[in-house]
């Protein structure tokens, strides 16, 4: 997880006059001031799919420079790594997202390992070199989050906006982020 990551996203010049910010009076001073921000800013329509572009290029960076089998979702990583790395991995993509000004929280980071939850989604890799397989299972916990917000929108006859949003941040990361994982894993890569 990386923290702050759309402060790491760079915005072109020609954008900067779409990245004011107003301050209100009564924050800093009792003038209205605008600030001009160097950042992506959250909140804005585009900033999900503005983000989603940064991430696939972190991403591709760390696949085609460093040569690690990485997924992004967001903000988020997973790196597919041989126990005979010795996370070797997961260092050089520290290194490389430190290099240009970013970074993943330390305490969110997991051991590597031949199982490993990424996000909602458990994948197994000890049957890889074996039997050609990597396991994926939804985690119980999202199921059954994703159960309770159905159950209750059928029971209710009413989907809030934000419980719809959910089931579809859900769905895509089941049906999207399962396939852009498995990719690492197929033997072309």
């Amino acid at each position: 997880d990386m923290p702050d990551a759309y402060l790491l996203c760079p915005v072109a010049p020609d954008d900067l006059a779409y990245n004011v910010v107003e301050v209100p009076p009564g924050a800093k001073s009792n003038e209205r001031l605008f600030v001009v921000v160097y950042a992506m800013l959250f909140g804005f329509r585009s900033s999900v799919s503005n983000f989603t572009r940064f991430s696939v290029f972190l991403q591709s960076i760390a696949r085609r420079t460093l040569g690690l089998p990485v997924t992004m979702f967001y903000d988020d990583a997973s790196i597919q790594d041989l126990a005979s790395a010795r996370g070797t991995g997961q260092w050089a993509l520290g290194k490389m997202l430190r290099a240009l000004g970013g970074g993943f929280k330390p305490e969110k980071q997991q051991a590597m390992n031949s199982s490993c939850d990424f996000l909602g989604l458990v994948h197994r890799v000890d049957e890889a070199f074996s039997k050609g397989v990597v396991h994926f299972v939804p985690r119980d916990a999202l199921i059954e989050k994703a159960t309770k917000i159905a159950s209750t929108a059928l029971g209710e006859n009413h989907l809030p906006p934000t419980s719809a949003g959910k089931l579809l941040g859900m769905r895509a990361f089941l049906e999207c982020g399962c396939q852009k994982i498995i990719r690492p894993a197929e033997p072309h890569m």
